[in-house]
């Protein structure tokens, strides 16, 4: 059923409308450390560190059911090389913030390391997931000719961007 957001599909699991959906997981974690929902993989390779109890897809019996899901910054096409490195070097400063680091941290992400948070790495990991063909990948392509910036990739989980590990969830059947 198509939802216009993880908000009302997750208002909707825990009211008992639907019993099952996919989600971020950092959306779901409060109703699911509530009891108000279950979890029952993270659709990653490993486990998620705020719920260390929760299965991976693969230890689920799912084999291979990975959700990737990350954001860059991009720049018009023609954008000067120094403006480019200009905002890097801030994504880079911004993501190597202690309180910013403690945040993704909390939200379950992992930060890429300094050598790969360059404009290169992010038109190579674009490329990649263009490459892997996934209809959703083809249908959205870069909206248009852009200029790689920077980005902040991270194992998955929540809402500052990155790569986000996605959680099967299911209301919690009341007695």
């Amino acid at each position: 059923m198509p939802y216009r957001g993880g908000a009302p599909a997750l208002q909707d699991l825990v009211a008992g409308q639907i019993d099952f959906m996919c989600d971020f997981a950092a959306n779901s974690l409060e109703q699911f450390r509530s009891g108000n929902v279950r979890a029952y993989a993270v659709m990653a390779k490993h486990r998620w560190q705020p719920a260390p109890d929760v299965p991976t897809a693969d230890e689920a019996g799912l084999p291979g059911f990975y959700i990737s899901n990350w954001s860059g910054l991009w720049a018009p096409a023609g954008t000067p090389q120094p403006i480019i490195a200009k905002l890097n070097a801030a994504i880079v400063a911004a993501l190597a913030d202690e309180n910013t680091r403690k945040r993704y941290e909390d939200l379950g992400q992992e930060m890429p390391p300094v050598a790969q948070q360059t404009p290169q790495a992010l038109r190579d990991l674009h490329k990649a997931e263009v490459e892997k063909g996934s209809r959703s990948s083809r249908r959205r392509g870069s909206g248009g000719r852009r200029r790689s910036v920077g980005w902040a990739k991270a194992r998955c989980s929540a809402r500052p961007r990155g790569q986000n590990r996605a959680c099967a969830t299911a209301r919690r059947r009341r007695a």
